[in-house]
């Protein structure tokens, strides 16, 4: 049988965890819904629901951060820190501002660990797999120079332009950053295990600390 300490401590992670998804997971849709109507994001039920459970993860995600780093940091500060560092690498790292084939190859283990690599992906997926674009009246498009006639004087001619379009579907943009349209799901998957892993990483430090504390008092006796 597990003792009360232990108990305790596992009811207590489990109620701070729940009594902060509500407020989580409110100000994740707060902050998705006006992108989503503005930029006038692809609709149908099944991209829904993959923008919303990416939005929701990728909010839940740094607090599951902040239990397990917290959990192991000797002090709020030293937790504080070490959060601060994960969120900027994690950053730097998740194949945006350095895709993952520039990246060098003593960091790729941070591009393969950082959520939002994962979270990036699978929202661009969802947005840009099977899509295509057009520069409609030539925006966005880049002007090509086309060759002037020899048989007519230079001055006597104006200059020809050819517009090519630079992306023309959704993979174009996928391909240029590494991403792979056929892991939207398994993407959502590595999240959700992401989470519950560091609730659990976090349920077993606090057990572990509680456990080092009630030792160290009944020594005190």
């Amino acid at each position: 049988t597990r003792r009360s300490s232990d108990l305790r401590t596992s009811a207590y992670v489990v109620a701070l965890v729940l009594s902060a998804l509500p407020i989580l997971a409110a100000t994740s849709l707060l902050a998705m819904f006006p992108p989503f109507f503005i930029a006038g994001l692809r609709g149908g039920w099944w991209h829904i629901g993959y923008f919303v459970g990416f939005g929701l993860l990728t909010s839940l995600l740094p607090y599951g951060f902040v239990l397990a780093l917290c959990s192991i940091a000797p002090t709020a500060e030293a937790g504080n820190g070490l959060v601060g560092m994960v969120n900027i690498v994690g950053s730097l790292t998740a194949g945006f501002l350095i895709t993952k084939s520039q990246m060098p190859s003593y960091w790729i283990w941070a591009y393969w660990t950082a959520y939002l690599k994962y979270a990036l992906e699978g929202l661009l997926v969802n947005e840009l797999d099977g899509r295509r674009f057009e520069c409609k009246d030539n925006e966005g498009a880049l002007p090509v120079p086309m060759p002037m006639d020899p048989n007519v004087p230079y001055e006597d001619q104006e200059p020809h332009f050819q517009y090519y379009c630079r992306i023309e579907e959704g993979k174009d943009i996928l391909d240029q950053f590494d991403m792979n349209p056929d892991l939207l799901t398994v993407d959502l998957f590595v999240l959700l295990g992401m989470f519950a892993g560091l609730l659990l990483f976090a349920l077993v430090m606090m057990i572990r600390r509680s456990e080092e504390h009630t030792s160290e008092l009944q020594s005190l006796r």
